[in-house]
């Protein structure tokens, strides 16, 4: 892929791979646009009076991450989290430490948090967008496309997570009640 690029190294990141130019694009995709669409839904909800008839005619300059409150912070780094953590589940730690030349998968992921923490503090801080823009193509799209699919790859996991905790939890309570079965069989054993 390399010999075909006009730019050289220190213009554009030029993959060795498909599969490292996929998670390029991607990577752009999620920690880019994606939290780009963040950042428009959040200013919606911080700065729309939803008991008020919305007026469409409004512009809406996007919250910059290093001005927001905490609370929306934590908001931006969640989805960051959520959307670093997809990456490293669709293309593996392993390729992901190849690509960034990192030692370890811990590092890989050091990796991703800071480019999408780059992204905000520089990146959306420092300008002015609206959010009519950012969600030109339609909220619903924008919601379907860029939002959605992260919250639901959470949520399929987060539901992973309970259904294993309650086989786990189901598990143990067959363990004890067998356990207490055995010990009453030994005291029975002990007085006949």
């Amino acid at each position: 892929i390399g010999d075909f690029s006009p730019f050289c190294s220190a213009v554009a990141t030029v993959p060795d791979s498909q599969s490292e130019a996929e998670y390029l694009s991607e990577r752009k995709f999620s920690l880019v646009n994606g939290m780009h669409t963040v950042l428009a839904f959040l200013t919606l909800r911080c700065s729309c009076d939803l008991a008020a008839a919305p007026d469409a005619r409004r512009e809406y300059v996007l919250l910059k991450y290093s001005e927001m409150a905490r609370e929306e912070q934590r908001m931006c780094e969640a989805w960051l989290a959520v959307r670093a953590a997809r990456l490293v589940d669709t293309f593996g730690s392993e390729a992901l430490a190849a690509w960034h030349g990192c030692g370890s998968a811990e590092e890989a992921w050091d990796e991703l948090l800071s480019f999408g923490e780059c992204v905000l503090e520089e990146r959306f801080s420092c300008i002015d967008d609206v959010v009519s823009r950012v969600l030109g193509g339609g909220v619903a799209n924008r919601w379907l496309t860029r939002l959605r699919p992260a919250q639901e790859w959470a949520s399929a996991r987060e539901e992973g997570r309970r259904c294993a905790a309650e086989r786990f939890d189901a598990s143990a309570a067959a363990a004890e009640a067998g356990t207490r079965s055995s010990r009453r069989r030994r005291r029975r054993r002990r007085w006949t």
